[in-house]
């Protein structure tokens, strides 16, 4: 748990370079206000924030996934953090060995995943790139439900994931080293092969002014579920090594950052022997990633705060396909359409707002964003650009003290797509008193079509997807409200609970529309699956968060209820029992700390339960008919213990998915042009891991 003394956190982020963008973190500026000991142990939040504040005086509903979670799951992805919380879901992708998620039942590409702030790109509409993160040095997760399409603009429409990594202490020397082996169901090799093999290596410098972190992170995932020839494997062997590099430089009322992350990723795909001919194709998608960020925070007078950021990624994504012949030996090119191709995508991204504080009632933020984007590829029409301009203005006004309303407006200027010309949102804070707090709020979102989306095209014997340029971006509209009740009873002791109510209603959803197309030099039809707007969705449910924490024990137990509404089930002369269809989610968190022996006991749990989806089917007349199709509930715990050897020296043991959960028996579409009707590819199954962790700190005098 990352808890600050409220009258130094500002100064703290200030001195370590924390920004968030939407937010001016640096300027530094005692809380006149300070709570008693009710707010004596604050935790503080940056994302969409003015500045540094405590999490229960933010306008947004958020969550956080502070450092004391992360550490007590031992992960070694964001996938593994994020997996328990309340209205998270992950699918998994088998043919491309990638994974997506949702959020709220709203899929993870109208979700914006930033990295300090900045956003981070994916190669497609799918949020792969949660995967594609040095979950070492991960601080700590802040999300942030429902649209925020005003703060962030496109791809915020269902939320936003701000993941912050972590920043050298003031005048130190840190050496951090991690090496993780895990087992993938059964299977495992000590070091590489079969299992999952994770090395970290990171280091820090700060002399009060100048700092400097450097870290590397390999991963080593040899894939599971081969077949008796030990080719195709259901899960894909992965291999990432992630370098990183930081450097920051702070002056009296400013700061500046620079910082440089690299991705190399290969994974691998063996197909299946073709016995009658002796040959075999190996495919191989290696990814390239080179991702700038340049962040720069000043600050006149504790009345004028200036933050800009601009970030630069480029992005290449091979695939190469080799022919194994058997027979004579030999390994050649394979020939095929879609077996070989170079994705290149470049992005860049700019940002800078300014804020004003009037005063303690009143503070004004406009600011101004520009995005370019750029694709070549075999599979890519042509090299198309993406140009948007946007502008923004938001306000906090506070008529007295215990009431805060910000109200916001985004204008936007899109090269290819047609934008909402105006999205307005309204966020309001009433603090009833110390302990409760009233959230409501109403916003409007948009998600921009991907250029994958706009002008991907891919034929082969199997597949026949489209894009579209005429793709118009996703709106929606979202209301919700939230009660908060937080008890502080002794010194680092409190218990919280907290009620929270959404709906969001999406227009103009794209989606894969499935067609046959006549082809008049095949003298046949086949189908062909294009990507259109027009759906209409709609998410609407409850939430129960609650929190207990003590120096020995800190408990979660939540609950959620998620209704999701697709145009089918509400399509005119179908019968249908109900507009929404419901499922529910619990999830317990449990870490136990025996002070006496340093050892932490952890344990995670959650239940999601089984999803109906209603899809138009043809009967064998070829007449239209509602069909209800349904995904199995599942049931989730990990369980480790955490052993403290010295003050340098950490190990974990550890059980991930005690109940062994594989495969999840599924009727419904998925939705994605690799899957469909069959059992949903959910875990390798039981797995077991031992963690050695080692941490070095020397303050400089």
């Amino acid at each position: 748990m990352i808890y600050f003394d409220t009258k130094k956190t500002a100064l703290g982020l200030l001195t370590a370079g924390i920004l968030a963008a939407g937010a001016t973190e640096s300027r530094a500026q005692d809380n006149k206000d300070t709570d008693t000991a009710a707010t004596a142990l604050e935790e503080f939040v940056v994302t969409a924030q003015y500045q540094p504040q405590s999490l229960r005086k933010s306008v947004y509903k958020m969550n956080v996934i502070d450092q004391k979670r992360i550490q007590a799951k031992v992960a070694t992805n964001a996938q593994q953090i994020l997996t328990g919380e309340l209205g998270i879901r992950f699918s998994n992708d088998m043919a491309l060995g990638v994974a997506d998620f949702s959020i709220m039942g709203m899929a993870g590409r109208g979700v914006k995943i930033l990295l300090d702030g900045v956003p981070l790109l994916d190669r497609n509409d799918a949020r792969e790139s949660l995967n594609q993160i040095n979950a070492a040095q991960i601080e700590r997760i802040e999300i942030v439900e429902g649209p925020m399409s005003i703060v962030y603009g496109a791809d915020a429409m269902a939320g936003v994931i701000n993941i912050i990594t972590k920043r050298p202490e003031s005048k130190s020397i840190q050496l951090n080293a991690q090496v993780n082996e895990e087992t993938a169901g059964r299977e495992y090799n000590f070091g590489t092969g079969k299992g999952l093999h994770t090395q970290q290596l990171s280091g820090s410098w700060d002399n009060g002014k100048l700092n400097v972190q450097a870290s590397v992170m390999h991963y080593d995932f040899g894939g599971w579920g081969a077949d008796k020839y030990n080719r195709d494997h259901k899960w894909k062997p992965k291999e990432q090594l992630l370098p990183s590099l930081r450097v920051g430089y702070r002056g009296k009322n400013w700061d500046i950052m620079y910082r440089n992350d690299y991705l190399r990723e290969a994974i691998v795909t063996k197909k299946p022997i073709n016995f009658g001919n002796s040959r075999a194709v190996n495919q191989f998608f290696t990814t390239d990633r080179m991702a700038h960020q340049l962040q720069h925070n000043h600050n006149w007078d504790h009345k004028w705060f200036l933050n800009t950021s601009v970030g630069y990624t480029d992005y290449r994504r091979y695939t190469k396909s080799d022919l194994l012949d058997y027979k004579s030996k030999t390994i050649t090119p394979a020939v095929g359409e879609g077996l070989h191709d170079t994705a290149q995508l470049y992005s860049v991204n700019w940002r800078t707002s300014l804020l004003y504080v009037h005063s303690k009632k009143l503070s004004i933020q406009p600011g101004i964003e520009y995005t370019y984007d750029r694709a070549t590829g075999d599979r890519i029409e042509g090299e198309p650009v993406i140009a948007n301009f946007s502008a923004f203005l938001t306000a906090e006004y506070k008529p007295f003290d215990k009431f805060n309303i910000r109200p916001g407006v985004r204008f936007t200027k899109n090269s290819k797509y047609d934008a909402p010309p105006l999205i307005p949102s309204v966020n309001t804070l009433y603090q009833v008193n110390d302990n409760i707090s009233l959230r409501a709020s109403y916003a409007q979102g948009y998600r921009a079509p991907a250029l994958r989306e706009l002008y991907f095209f891919f034929r082969d014997s199997n597949h026949d997807l489209r894009g579209n340029e005429n793709l118009k971006a996703e709106s929606s509209n979202s209301f919700n409200a939230s009660f908060t009740y937080k008890k502080p009873f002794k010194e680092n002791r409190f218990y919280s609970t907290e009620l929270s109510y959404f709906y969001n209603h999406y227009n103009d959803r794209i989606f894969y529309a499935q067609e046959r197309v006549y082809d008049e030099s095949k003298k046949d039809s086949a189908n062909v699956f294009q990507l259109k707007n027009g759906e209409k969705y709609r998410t609407t449910g409850f939430s129960l968060a609650n929190r207990f924490v003590t120096p020995k024990v800190e408990w979660r137990l939540g609950g959620l209820i998620l209704g999701e509404y697709n145009e089918v089930s509400g399509k005119e002369g179908f019968k249908k029992e109900s507009t929404f269809n419901w499922y529910p989610e619990v999830n317990l968190e449990v870490m136990y700390n025996i002070l006496a022996t340093k050892t932490r006991l952890n344990l995670f749990y959650k239940f999601t339960g089984e999803r109906v989806v209603y899809n138009i089917a043809k009967d064998a007349s070829g007449q239209e008919m509602l069909e209800l199709g349904k995904t199995a509930a599942y049931n989730i715990l990990d369980f480790n213990v955490q052993q403290r050897i010295n003050s340098n020296f950490n190990i974990a043991l550890g059980v991930r998915n005690l109940l062994n959960v594989t495969d999840l028996e599924n009727t419904a579409v998925s939705g994605g042009v690799h899957s469909g009707t069959g059992n949903l590819a959910f875990s390798y199954g039981r797995s077991f891991f031992a963690t050695v962790s080692y941490n070095f700190s020397n303050q400089l005098k």
